[in-house]
């Protein structure tokens, strides 16, 4: 049974994750860091963000998560059809929009702690039900993931005519993002694999919530 994930008061964990409201007064620290990223990398402003963010603590990494069942999702803006429907011819097979969720807002503060947060993340969604992971990538967020093991889906060009107001990414839309789609079940054993990220992955209190109802964003 697929839970919810909370989006009121932030959690705080053992492994140094904190699970955050993008619209509450903690998370905005979370939110300059990520507006301060994208600025240095690509000369945007950005003001939209995901409906949670998940925070490595003491740290310059985060991640925004927006569950299929909040409403549009914002890389929606790039595709002819609803992004289930994508997910189903790309799979073969019947895909529901309850199992996707889409990641966006990322800020990534080295590599070692990118390396951490993406199997975190996974541990995290297959926890709660999800089946899909979704998200615009940059070639250099993209190839992030392929070296982790993970197998991605291309499903649509990022094209800038197609959002509100592209000239706030400033350089972004320069790197050629792409809408791309991974399944979680086919990553988490290869990311389960690695050390010592996986131990803590393992070890976090926000995994062991096996009863506990992590909130209502989905409705």
């Amino acid at each position: 049974m697929q839970r919810n994930i909370k989006s009121t008061q932030p959690q705080q964990h053992d492994a140094g994750f904190r699970l955050l409201a993008s619209d509450c007064e903690n998370a905005e620290p979370v939110k300059a860091i990520v507006r301060r990223v994208y600025r240095q990398a690509y000369g945007a402003e950005l003001d939209h963000f995901m409906p949670l963010l998940l925070w490595l603590e003491g740290s310059n990494t985060a991640v925004g998560l927006s569950p299929g069942n909040s409403g549009t999702m914002f890389l929606e803006h790039y595709l002819d059809s609803p992004i289930e429907a994508l997910l189903t011819h790309a799979c073969n097979r019947p895909v529901a929009r309850s199992t996707i969720i889409e990641l966006g807002n990322f800020a990534a503060g080295s590599i070692g702690e990118t390396r951490l947060l993406i199997p975190m993340l996974a541990q995290l969604l297959y926890r709660l039900g999800y089946e899909w992971v979704v998200f615009t990538a940059t070639p250099v967020l993209k190839n992030s993931f392929r070296r982790l093991g993970v197998e991605l889906i291309p499903l649509a060009s990022a094209d800038p005519t197609r959002v509100p107001d592209p000239a706030r990414w400033g350089r972004y839309y320069q790197c050629a993002p792409q809408v791309l789609a991974g399944s979680i079940a086919q990553a988490l054993p290869g990311l389960s694999r690695i050390d010592p990220f996986a131990r803590r992955v393992r070890h976090s209190r926000l995994l062991r919530q096996n009863t506990t109802d992590l909130g209502a964003i989905n409705g």
